[in-house]
């Protein structure tokens, strides 16, 4: 095989391919080779390096995405996860500048989805609705039998054992050793290894933990409230531990409500329960501006987008002059003529006014470089507002007039504005 046909020379050209029943990977500066379904092992190795090391790549079923670890944005407790999906029933009208980087995502997407075809249809359904370490759920199954039946009776413990050495301490590579033991005992002394109460209590509320809600820094967070018996109580109280509930379980956001708001949140639909958690950071960040969040507490859903609605309308019309003096840093990235960014504190405040929302709030961390906003035109009216970690850029929340959500296409499209926007800033990502 010459140089030219060698995957690996190709190393800073990004994109995916199948060869040889091996699946390609690459980005500007590494190369992934995948062993797929059910050998389910995977190497890397830099444009500069001649040695293949082991790893476990960021798999996502339902998008067709592979990529390296942690390459995606981080998750931390209390953070509202912003999916940007591939719409593969409508075609996406999109810009003619921006069609040509979408047809490319839906042909790589679709070649991944092709490629892990091989994994059943049942053990599918079940891992793609896991956020995150899909692969590593996947390994487990494939290589340890008996995983599959915990996995059925309880997602939340197999998704622990199946990351077994982040709650354990020990060496990751000698995960399978240490899964293969554990996963033949009793579920409550699955959970004792893993650092969860040995009970039967704790494995109902691991039980009844939405996969959707399966995030290991949440479920870290978890160990320690189920070590407290006020909270461990509650929780085995709530009819079911949703993302959502999640966020506010794991999170500083916790001591603001009461068990009857968590009940109440509980039992709302995944949509509009996700409006509320919005809606509680927004109503408390608020608060702190005006110096009046230190008995904050909510009891009902209702209670707080009443508060909420109250302080948008006072940051919105009493608190011009003050918003009026900060002063706005340049946009991270460049806008287009439907999706533009917020330079100033006016069109922010207007942005607010005319949404209905609390965006105006937002101007002390655009000001200090946290935070900044664009207005979304089309395919329909929308506030997109992107956030800072560290030195990178990632969706922090999508929302239309008064907090809904958007649609599919509009998330679609904002998709395919980022990656074009990525990609010419040279910022390293393969999709």
């Amino acid at each position: 095989m010459s140089n030219r046909d060698d995957p690996a020379q190709i190393a800073f050209r990004p994109g995916v391919a199948v060869k040889n029943g091996k699946f390609y990977v690459f980005s500007r500066s590494r190369v992934i080779v995948i062993r797929g379904w059910p050998e389910m092992a995977a190497w890397t190795r830099s444009a500069t390096q001649r040695q293949w090391t082991r790893v476990r790549p960021d798999l996502d079923l339902a998008n067709g995405q592979v990529a390296a670890v942690n390459s995606r944005q981080r998750f931390q407790p209390g953070q509202t996860l912003v999916t940007i999906p591939v719409n593969r029933v409508t075609p996406v009208e999109v810009p003619e500048e921006h069609a040509w980087l979408h047809e490319r995502r839906l042909r790589e997407r679709q070649l991944a989805t092709d490629y892990f075809a091989k994994v059943p249809d049942d053990v599918r359904s079940m891992v793609e609705a896991f956020p995150a370490r899909q692969w590593h759920v996947l390994a487990m199954l494939a290589r340890c039998e008996g995983a599959l039946d915990l996995l059925l009776t309880n997602p939340a413990l197999a998704y622990c054992l199946a990351t077994c050495w982040v709650f354990t301490g020990s060496p990751s590579k000698t995960a399978m050793r240490q899964i293969r033991r554990l996963v033949a005992r009793r579920r409550k002394n699955v959970a004792g290894a893993l650092g969860f109460p040995a009970t039967d209590s704790a494995v109902a509320v691991l039980a009844k933990t939405d996969r959707r809600a399966c995030a290991v820094p949440w479920l870290l967070s978890l160990r320690q409230r189920l070590g407290e018996p006020e909270a461990h109580k509650t929780l085995l109280h709530l009819p079911v531990l949703s993302a959502p509930v999640m966020t506010i379980v794991c999170s500083g956001l916790r001591s603001f409500v009461a068990p009857s708001f968590l009940h109440q949140l509980a039992a709302a639909s995944t949509e509009d329960s996700e409006v509320h958690v919005r809606l509680l950071g927004d109503t408390l960040r608020m608060l702190r501006q005006m110096d009046d969040s230190t008995n904050a507490r909510f009891w009902s859903l209702r209670q707080l987008h009443r508060t909420h609605n109250s302080l948008v309308e006072r940051i919105n019309c009493e608190q011009t002059d003050e918003l009026l003096h900060y002063h706005f840093p340049g946009p991270p990235l460049p806008g287009t003529e439907q999706i533009v960014p917020l330079c100033e504190p006016r069109a922010l405040l207007d942005e607010g006014r005319t949404m209905h929302h609390c965006a105006a709030s937002y101007a002390p961390d655009v000001a200090a470089g946290g935070a900044y906003f664009y207005r979304v035109l089309a395919p329909e009216r929308a506030t997109l507002l992107l956030r800072r970690e560290g030195s990178q850029w990632g969706v922090g929340e999508i929302s239309g007039p008064c907090n809904q959500r958007v649609s599919a296409e509009t998330l679609c499209r904002i998709g395919d504005w980022l990656s074009l926007s990525w990609r010419a800033a040279g910022i390293d990502t393969p999709f």
